[in-house]
């Protein structure tokens, strides 16, 4: 039998559940629940990364619930014409493949959304961490020390320096975070600070 009016609706309800998915994740699931919540440096860059992948997340949402409406229609209009059975509704395969192939289009839907979500945030968190990138790299750099101290030959106590790589140490946690770097196991500020380096240009890195 041909692809007919029941197949429609199917197809639209399977686009429908998909656009739910997208809903219920940019609004509920956000990237960085916790981190939202705090604010770094008088500002909050993580809510602003949020906000942009949840606009990209509920345009893909819209996109699906609006292909969903369409097949919906179609469907409803060729089944009161046709007034038979597709044959999605008779074959249990071909129903599992249906949904297999709208579980396939959504991963593939995220995937998009979240390369497209990428590209929009990943230059506007490099701009505005800068500044915290390169406070963190003059005190691993120069041991707890800012680029002028080091100049006039100011001197620190040892709980001083050690307070200043620990803010150091976390404050690279957050630009990785932004950037989609994030720090792996056991590794040092050090490494860390050298494999961020890249994303900011003429930071004083050594």
């Amino acid at each position: 039998m041909s692809f007919d009016g029941y197949d429609f609706i199917i197809t639209s309800g399977i686009l429908g559940v998909g656009s739910a998915f997208f809903f219920a994740k940019s609004y509920l699931f956000p990237s960085f629940p916790t981190e939202a919540a705090r604010t770094f440096l008088g500002s909050n860059p993580f809510q602003l990364r949020n906000g942009i992948c949840q606009r990209w997340e509920a345009v893909a949402g819209a996109a699906w619930a609006g292909v969903g409406l369409v097949l919906l229609v179609l469907g409803t209009i060729r089944t009161v014409r046709d007034g038979r059975e597709g044959y999605l509704v008779t074959s249990w395969l071909a129903m599992l493949f249906a949904v297999a192939v709208g579980a396939a289009a959504w991963i593939a839907s995220a995937a998009i959304v979240g390369r497209l979500s990428r590209r929009e945030y990943l230059p506007r968190m490099t701009e505005i961490q800068s500044g915290v990138f390169d406070a963190a790299a003059q005190a691993i750099s120069y041991n707890g020390l800012r680029a002028e101290e080091v100049r006039v030959g100011l001197t620190l106590s040892a709980e001083q320096r050690q307070q200043r790589l620990d803010e150091a140490g976390r404050r690279l946690d957050q630009v990785g975070k932004l950037i989609d770097m994030p720090r792996t196991q056991g590794e040092s500020d050090v490494d860390f600070l050298k494999r961020l380096a890249p994303f900011f240009e003429k930071k004083p890195v050594r």
